[in-house]
């Protein structure tokens, strides 16, 4: 099929393996199928997904081995869709939004 030309091309080129090819070579067919393609998802849903993955190569910046690092966003990415994780992340933002409101009217907290 045409994601594994893709990938033995890749491969046979030199280039290391990124991120973003791992993720096309082991993560595109299985999001097709899921979705039914990519017409269900506009640009921000991609977009979304970039920021992400920039995240988290902030975050992994200094694991150098490729498999440490996508063992990393796959425990981020499921962290990310626990309810209880998200009630957390939730509250810490609307916290931080009313601190930095009560600083900007010069309101201590």
């Amino acid at each position: 099929d045409i994601i594994t030309k893709f990938s033995s091309l890749w491969r046979s080129s030199g280039m290391s393996v990124t991120p973003k090819a791992h993720t096309i070579e082991k993560h595109l067919l299985p999001f097709l199928r899921r979705f039914r393609g990519l017409g269900n998802h506009d640009e921000e849903f991609i977009e979304r997904a970039h920021q992400a993955g920039i995240a988290n190569e902030k975050r992994a910046a200094n694991t150098k081995e490729f498999e440490k690092k996508a063992m990393y966003f796959a425990l981020w990415d499921r962290l990310g869709e626990n309810p209880i994780v998200q009630k957390e992340v939730e509250w810490w933002e609307d916290n931080r939004r009313k601190r930095k409101q009560g600083e900007r009217f010069g309101i201590g907290w």
